[in-house]
């Protein structure tokens, strides 16, 4: 008889090559710089944040051209690389095609938004963190977290976490890993990003073997 049971897919798709490029996304505030960072040091893969890309001292944003001009360059630069943010509507025909693995950060509001509130604070009161992904020369002020309408980091996290789920959801159906496609759900209270960073130590662990 043969076994009903189904096989877990793999940590990472790849390109077939045992080569990652990896894009991370989510609502803000869900953790994606911080994952960024972690699978980089984990896998000793390029990263780079893209609000880093984007945005130009006092939240001035680049000319579409002069940011897609940083991405490409960045992707074209290495063979493999771990990108976080989302900028759907600039890159999908860039980061999201070229990506073999999309991981989509999916926590429940109430686990993360408190972070964000956290978060903001610390910036505003000028309490470093040991690693800040906050674009040089970038600095929130009270008016823009309090009084700063739609621009306010709390409001739109607020108000994007319904919309990241409606711009993912679909995306995630047709191309799950567990169909074999390369995006990956992150999702509940942490058991299943646990889970899976268990999965990549695994994966890490045969990869720095196979270079050595």
């Amino acid at each position: 008889m043969l076994s009903t049971m189904s096989t877990a897919p793999p940590a990472l798709k790849g390109d077939g090559n045992g080569r990652y490029r990896i894009l991370i996304v989510g609502n803000s505030g869900v953790g994606k710089s911080t994952t960024m960072r972690r699978l980089s040091s984990l896998l000793g893969i390029s990263a780079v944040s893209l609000d880093l890309l984007y945005f130009k001292p006092g939240w001035k944003a680049h000319t579409p051209e002069e940011f897609l001009k940083q991405v490409r360059s960045f992707t074209e630069l290495n063979d493999e690389w771990i990108i976080d943010g989302n900028y759907l509507s600039k890159l999908k025909d860039v980061t999201y095609k070229q990506a073999t693995d999309i991981v989509w950060l999916d926590p429940p509001a109430l686990l993360y938004l408190p972070r964000v509130f956290i978060r903001t604070m610390r910036r505003l009161f000028g309490i470093p963190k040991s690693v800040d992904a906050t674009p040089v020369g970038c600095q929130d002020t009270f008016t823009d977290v309090f009084f700063g309408g739609k621009d306010s980091i709390l409001l739109w996290a607020i108000t994007r976490h319904s919309v990241v789920r409606e711009q993912y959801t679909p995306m995630h159906a047709i191309d799950a890993v567990e169909k074999g496609g390369k995006w990956r759900r992150l999702g509940g209270w942490g058991s299943t990003a646990r889970a899976w960073f268990e999965q990549l130590d695994e994966l890490a662990k045969h990869r720095r073997e196979r270079m050595a």
